[in-house]
């Protein structure tokens, strides 16, 4: 495999992972009926920002937000993480 085949796949893979904790944030805030912009006011952030993490959009998002997430929903950060479905 190339290292350009490897660079896609790592990059792939990275995108699925984020698209799957987005997709588990979203589930937390809707299964205990927030809005987007009720957490986004509660945690000091833009709705914007919250949004683009759900839908797997926000790379570049700290750590620290995601614990915040966790802790406002009443949920793990390990099982936000995990890799499987």
């Amino acid at each position: 495999m190339s290292g350009k085949q490897q660079n896609s796949n790592k990059q792939s893979a990275q995108q699925h992972w984020l698209q799957l904790v987005g997709s588990r944030l979203q589930q937390a805030r809707i299964q205990q009926q927030y809005s987007i912009e009720q957490v986004a006011h509660a945690l000091h952030i833009p709705a914007s920002q919250l949004n683009a993490l759900e839908n797997g959009l926000f790379p570049e998002f700290e750590i620290l937000l995601l614990f915040k997430l966790c802790h406002y929903y009443h949920v793990s950060a390990e099982d936000m993480l995990k890799m499987e479905r």
